[in-house]
């Protein structure tokens, strides 16, 4: 059960968000019948020298594409991936949209709650489907806000563990977001992922198994040994 988040006091250092920690404990042998697609979601509230809203997908722990509200579009590891279609590409800013909007909504009742008025708060999330062969076998999504993880949600069974009350669904409301991820993300994460490890296989789909270990901090870091 996760541990309900207490006030504190504004004024102290900003932590490295727990999903930080999550994917660092995800690092894993890449074998050629188990492929992973995660996404890393960083919002940030107060002054710092990053930017404010941030988006890293990556596919067996190698970066693919990246997205901030600086530049204000996707940015592939191809710089443009001559294959997109235009239906793709609007999938793709109607997800970035999504997110930004439903991060910046839990990130201000999060700072409401615990009574943070000022000073630099990170909210996160980390989004990871796996496919071993050929099987869908993890779609899961990790919530952390200052330093500690608040939410979990495994959109495969469709069950929620939360330290915050208020993000805990309604029957309307998980009826609703049932449908979306199983019509619309669920489709998309494992199309994507498939995309990927066909197109760029020489990358991805290397002899072998290779150990990565994901380093995120908010300029965002990959560490990677053979």
């Amino acid at each position: 059960m996760l541990r309900r988040r207490t006030s504190r006091d504004s004024g102290s250092s900003m932590k490295v968000p727990a999903v930080v920690l999550l994917v660092l404990g995800s690092a894993h042998l890449v074998s050629t019948d188990s492929h992973s697609l995660s996404l890393v979601a960083t919002l940030i509230s107060g002054e710092t020298q990053f930017p404010q809203f941030t988006i890293v997908l990556l596919v067996n722990d190698v970066p693919v594409e990246y997205y901030d509200s600086n530049i204000k579009k996707i940015v592939s590891r191809r710089h443009w991936r001559r294959n997109d279609t235009i239906e793709e590409t609007d999938l793709k800013n109607l997800v970035v949209t999504d997110v930004h909007n439903s991060m910046n909504t839990e990130l201000q009742h999060l700072m409401k709650i615990s009574n943070h008025t000022e000073g630099v708060h990170v909210y996160q999330q980390f989004v990871a489907c796996d496919l071993e062969d050929e099987t869908l076998s993890r779609f899961l999504f990790l919530s952390a806000y200052d330093g500690e993880e608040i939410y979990q949600y495994d959109a495969l069974s469709h069950t929620q563990n939360t330290a915050v009350p208020e993000f805990v669904w309604d029957k309307v409301k998980s009826e609703g977001r049932k449908t979306v991820y199983d019509n619309f993300y669920q489709p998309l994460c494992v199309r994507t992922l498939r995309r990927y490890l066909q197109e760029d296989k020489n990358i991805l789909l290397r002899k072998g198994a290779v150990l990565c270990r994901r380093l995120f901090t908010l300029s965002v870091t990959l560490k990677c040994s053979s």
